[in-house]
């Protein structure tokens, strides 16, 4: 429904580049929800006012159940939309069906693939299969009429327009799923057999020009009419083609590579299950009359050994699709829709030609569609809970297929709904977008965490199986209040928690508001971590003028030796995930931001730090007090804090061959990769994983060593090592400071564990080699600095002069400043340098802002001195009169300054010195 309203939205306004809504790309979709949606806006005033809410939501994800609620008023009017047009695409199989088979298998197939509770399921609801199947099918059956003049048995028709139609047919299936790409691919390969095929009789070569011919225009004019097709249906491609392009191929790939979670299949939870699961699946999907009917036309034709163009085509597409869809490792039963048409087919012809052997024929298709009907009829009204019951039924398709497309779910929320009292309770279930359109309550998000705080909790066959066989254990004590039926077995289960875990929801507000430059107030800030993830809930209000802009919230996870675990970007969205041109005034929004915790992250405290961006500039905005004081560029959060039972085994680090330590039971398991090259003064980053095996001795240390140049020893972990538990895998992060001094090389780099008393344990590890590359180093100032100077700068560093090119300057001209730095002390952080040119009403009139030397700071030697080049471009407008120059620093994470002072121990305001340089104007 929500892209449905972001096409239509996008298409009324001009914006063609968002009829992209996903990659799939799903654009048929989008057509026939607009249309329903646009209808009936016309008569209902309510569902306008949802429309116009829905239209506001940035994008969907599971935890927004205020839209998913809203979203059920459009979905009827959208899923009409889908039902009529599949319903008028079955009546167009019929008529062309009946052009190549006669009316009589026509009618056959297209009552059995009515009454075919998979395609009458899929058929229904507001998704891309249905659809996708219903023009593949026409386009595959006009295909076929254009190649039906070339048999013994022409048709009275024009082959081209059929070809030229399929073309049409074929660029609105692959709009309505991309695996219709396939289609183009049958059509060269059926040219290429026609064009082999006529010459076949009468020798290759006899009319192989004009063949030939004919077959690149028949291809070249199926081609042009495909891609005008889609250039006419997907508005994205007007605007945006390289988008269109990206979506799609994107979304391809990454179905190809890999499925986003995993699904059930003989007995294995797994994300890729092979070759035989379309087979296997379309054998319970198919039904008792299409599978014996197939098993027919195998036995028949191989009897009575007809085949033809039609018979070809057929064949030729249920192979090709198989293993296009076979190829990807995202499979889902619903896929292999496309295959039920050409299957139904040949399943129609085999009791055709088995009822040519009858005087009443019409008493056996009659006996069919009763028997199809009574496939149908038990299911309903969820017709994709029926399987074939020859082999089995849903009894024993929960034990080979994942089975359940969230209808349990939505029944167990009508059932709730039904109760007194459920609008203040809550409730959990594997899919919750399912739940939150028919629950009034409040919509948990499945996991351990949600669980633990619903009053009910759903469970459904389709959970059951993809907990692999593990017992399911329940957070508290419960009770089964309710079983939920259809389809004539048990499909999920109501239990209602006895002792929910209520959380404190509303964050406290600050005492005093901060703010980021005046636009977005920052009201409070709250750091939980549940067993899966770390969650930051923020409560936001705009400032005057806020709701102008879009913004971006950057999150990063740091440990107490800063190292950073966790970061992400997300854009600024109230809890409706509005923008803020949507916001209501005036009124502030609690936000949640969910970050994964990574595996094997260390037990301890952890901070998080927040910053704001402008999303269209993507400058860092001031974080200031409630005074306007300025704070930095971000707001620390700190103590949040992850316990040892949150600590996951899995860990995104490269697993190496186990390397035990010597005799503990610990080994290490994985490494990050060592970067390639490093300069000296810097910090060696090591991503390590262990794994305790057993009890570990209090306190284990660690040594790393480059080469024989320099060592340093730190403990395994921040979590003490007698602590682990037995099977635990913790990564650690460390660094290893690289001298200043080392000389440049390739160096191998060491891990050797060590006692808490620093004796070694096992020998030593390799992990890689790493290229130093050393850099010059001055530890002398030049004796030219033409104004020495003595200004220190918090202790780090130390301004021993200035030297500037020229003192008078022109208008849009350049002005040259050297600074000479020396290192007072060496420091982990890294610091900017500014350089502002300012008038006598202290504004700022150039600026620039930079690493000293252009390198980082934290490289640095201990009385190294820097030389550090300024360029200034002046603004062709500079009025005439005299300019000073201000110099600071600041820390480059942050943006805060450090304190000043001059010889003296005098101190500068706003931690910036003006140096003893005049400026004049010519």
């Amino acid at each position: 429904v929500h892209r449905s309203v972001v096409f239509r939205e996008a298409l009324l306004n001009g914006r063609f580049s968002d009829t992209i809504t996903t990659g799939h790309p799903g654009v048929i979709t989008t057509w026939l929800g607009a249309l329903g949606i646009s209808l009936q806006l016309l008569f209902d005033a309510a569902a306008r006012a949802n429309y116009v809410w829905i239209s506001h939501v940035a994008w969907m994800t599971p935890d927004n159940m205020i839209a998913f609620q809203k979203m059920a008023t459009l979905l009827t009017a959208a899923r009409l939309a889908v039902i009529v047009a599949n319903s008028v695409g079955l009546v167009a199989i019929f008529y062309l069906a009946r052009r190549l088979w006669g009316t009589a298998v026509s009618l056959l197939l297209t009552l059995l693939l009515a009454l075919d509770p998979f395609v009458a399921g899929l058929s229904g609801l507001l998704h891309v299969d249905a659809l996708m199947t219903t023009l593949s099918t026409l386009a595959l059956l006009t295909l076929a009429l254009s190649f039906a003049a070339h048999t013994p048995h022409p048709a009275p028709h024009t082959p081209r327009t059929h070809l030229l139609t399929s073309a049409i047919l074929s660029a609105l299936a692959v709009l309505a799923k991309s695996p219709a790409i396939l289609l183009p691919p049958l059509v060269a390969l059926l040219l290429g057999v026609r064009l082999l095929g006529e010459g076949w009789g009468r020798g290759l070569a006899t009319g192989l020009a004009t063949r030939l011919a004919t077959a690149v225009r028949d291809g070249f004019l199926w081609l042009a009419t495909y891609l005008v097709t889609l250039l006419l249906f997907l508005p994205a491609l007007w605007a945006d083609p390289a988008r269109v392009w990206g979506e799609i191929s994107g979304t391809a790939s990454r179905h190809v590579e890999t499925a986003l979670r995993p699904t059930y299949f003989m007995g294995n939870v797994a994300f890729d299950h092979g070759w035989t699961f379309y087979p296997i699946a379309l054998a319970y999907r198919l039904g008792p009359v299409v599978l014996v009917g197939l098993l027919l036309f195998v036995g028949l034709w191989l009897w009575r050994r007809r085949w033809d163009w039609t018979n070809a085509i057929l064949v030729l597409w249920t192979l090709l699709y198989w293993v296009g869809i076979s190829l990807t490792s995202k499979k889902f039963d619903r896929y292999a829709l496309p295959l039920v048409f050409p299957l139904t087919l040949l399943a129609a012809l085999g009791w055709w030609w088995l009822g040519e052997r009858f005087t009443r024929r019409s008493w056996l298709f009659t006996l069919l569609i009763v028997a199809q009907l009574a496939y149908l009829l038990p299911a309903l009204p969820f017709p994709l809970s029926a399987y074939n019951p020859l082999l089995g039924g849903g009894a024993v398709a929960e034990r080979v297929l994942t089975v359940g497309w969230g209808e349990a779910i939505s029944v167990a929320g009508s059932w709730l709904a039904a109760q007194p009292g459920v609008m203040e309770q809550t409730a959990v279930s594997g899919f919750p977008t399912n739940l939150a359109s028919f629950f009034p309550g409040q919509t948990l998000l499945p996991g351990r965490d949600g669980e633990e705080q619903a009053d009910y909790i759903i469970r459904t066959v389709n959970s059951v199986q993809l907990a692999g066989g593990v017992p399911w254990q329940p957070p508290g004590p419960v009770e089964l209040i309710h079983t939920i039926r259809f389809g004539g077995r048990e499909q999920g289960w109501i239990y209602r928690q006895l002792d929910p875990v209520r959380r404190e929801t509303a964050v406290s507000h600050f005492p005093s508001p901060f703010s980021f430059n005046n636009q977005v107030q920052l009201l409070g800030a709250r750091g939980r971590a549940t067993r899966q993830d770390l969650l930051l809930d923020v409560v936001w209000q705009l400032a005057a003028g806020g709701e102008n802009g879009r913004y971006t919230v950057k999150l990063v996870v740091r440990d107490e030796n800063n190292f950073v675990w966790r970061q992400q970007e997300d854009e600024l969205v109230n809890a409706a995930y509005f923008y803020p041109e949507h916001w209501p005034p005036n009124e502030p929004t609690q936000a949640t931001y969910r970050l994964d915790l990574p595996g094997g992250m260390p037990p301890g405290n952890y901070r998080v730090e927040m910053t704001l961006f402008d999303a269209f500039s993507g400058a860092r905005l001031p974080l200031l007090a409630a005074d306007g004081a300025f704070q930095g560029v971000f707001y620390t959060l700190s103590d949040v804090a992850v316990s040892d039972s949150q600590v996951s085994s899995y860990s995104a680090l490269s697993i190496v061959d186990d390397k035990p330590i010597g005799t503990l039971p610990l080994r290490l398991a994985g490494q990050e990769p060592l970067p390639t090259s490093l300069l000296s003064g810097q910090t060696l980053p090591l991503d390590l994983l262990w794994q305790a095996d057993g009890t570990l001795p209090a306190d284990l240390q660690v040594q790393f060593r480059l080469g024989e140049e320099t060592a340093v020893s730190l403990p395994i972990s921040r979590f003490a090592s007698q602590q682990w538990a037995a099977g635990m895998r913790l990564h650690e992060k460390y660094g290893l400071p690289l001298p200043p001094d080392v000389a440049s090389g390739v160096y191998p780099v060491w891990v050797q564990v060590q006692t808490a008393v620093n004796a070694p344990i096992g020998d030593p590890i390799s992990l890689g080699e790493l290229e130093v590359i050393a850099t010059d180093r001055l530890f002398t100032l030049p004796g030219n600095i033409a104004t020495p100077l003595a200004l220190d700068f918090g202790g780090v560093l130390a301004l021993r002069g200035v030297t500037v090119g020229e003192t008078a300057v022109l208008p849009g001209g350049l002005l040259d400043v050297v600074l000479y730095w020396q290192v007072a002390q060496r420091e982990t952080a890294v610091y900017t340098a500014f350089v502002h040119l300012v008038d006598g009403n202290d504004t700022i009139v150039a600026q620039v802002d930079q690493w000293l030397g252009g390198l980082p700071s934290d490289i640095r030697a201990e009385n190294e001195v820097i030389i550090d080049r300024y360029t200034l471009s002046l603004p062709p407008s500079l009025p005439p009169g005299s300019y000073r120059l201000a110099v600071g620093l600041y820390t480059a994470s942050d943006g805060v300054r450090l304190p000043i002072s001059d010889a003296a121990g005098a101190e500068f305001a706003d931690n910036r010195a003006l140096l003893p340089v005049v400026i004049e104007r010519k």
